[in-house]
C-alpha cells in the first residue's frame, strides 16, 4: 500500500520513485534547488533557508513516513511530525553504528548501538509510531523494477556532471562538498588517448 504523505530531504531520484508509487511527497531543500525539486515531482517543497521553515513544517505535520538521509541536520524534523496511532514510521539511513564501533570498538560499539536503537524504538511506540534504522541491502528484483520505471520514463535520473576516469580525484572532492544537484558520474570509457611509442617513433 502506498503512503499518503512522505517527507524527506530533496533527492531527485527518490522523489520520482515515490511519485511512481502514488505517494504525496513533501521535500526539503535549499533555496537554489526549490524549482528543480518541484520539477522532480514533489507535491510540497520546503526551503530550509527560509525564515518561515519551522512554522511551515509544523503546519504540515501528520506524515505517514519521515525519511531522514542527513542525520539530524534539521532538528525540527522529528518523530512528533508523524501521525499518531497510524503505524507511521520515522526512517533514518544515518545511524550511529559505524561511529560507535570506531569510538568504542566493535563489541561495545555494537552493544551501544543496539541499546540506542531499542530505546528509540520503545519511545516511539507510545504514540503508535515506529523509529527505524535503515541499511543498504543489494536487491536484484528492486533494480529490475527501477529499470522498468526508467524505461517507461517514470523515473529520469538527473546527472549534474560527467567526469573522465582520470578526473576521479576532482569528482571525489566535488561529492565531499555536498549540495549536489544531480548524480556525479564517472565515465570509464572516456580516457584521453595518448600516442603510443610506435606512433611517436614514426612521427620522428
Amino acid at each position: 500500500n502506498t503512503c499518503n504523505r512522505i517527507i524527506r530531504r530533496s533527492r531527485n531520484f527518490a522523489i520520482q520513485l515515490l511519485n511512481s508509487w502514488g505517494a504525496d511527497v513533501t521535500a526539503i531543500c535549499a533555496s537554489d534547488a526549490v524549482e528543480m525539486t518541484h520539477n522532480a515531482g514533489a507535491n510540497t517543497v520546503l526551503d530550509y533557508q527560509s525564515p518561515e521553515f519551522k512554522q511551515d513544517l509544523k503546519e504540515l505535520n501528520g506524515f505517514d513516513v519521515i525519511f531522514d538521509n542527513v542525520g539530524g541536520e534539521y532538528p525540527d524534523l522529528t518523530i512528533d511530525l508523524l501521525k499518531k496511532w497510524k503505524n507511521a514510521k520515522f526512517i533514518t539511513v544515518v545511524s550511529p553504528l559505524l561511529k560507535n564501533a570506531d569510538d568504542r570498538g566493535l563489541v561495545f560499539g555494537t552493544m551501544m548501538s543496539s541499546i540506542q536503537a531499542s530505546f528509540d524504538t520503545i519511545m516511539s511506540l507510545k504514540d503508535g509510531r515506529s523509529f527505524r534504522w535503515a541499511y543498504f541491502v543489494p536487491n536484484g528484483c528492486a533494480l529490475k523494477s527501477i529499470a522498468k520505471l526508467v524505461d517507461n520514463n517514470q523515473v529520469n535520473p538527473a546527472i549534474e556532471k560527467i567526469y573522465k576516469f582520470e578526473e576521479l580525484p576532482e569528482a571525489y572532492e566535488k561529492v565531499l562538498k555536498g549540495h549536489a544537484r544531480g548524480k556525479t558520474v564517472i565515465d570509464y570509457m572516456a580516457v584521453d588517448e595518448k600516442p603510443s611509442n610506435k606512433n611517436m617513433q614514426q612521427s620522428v
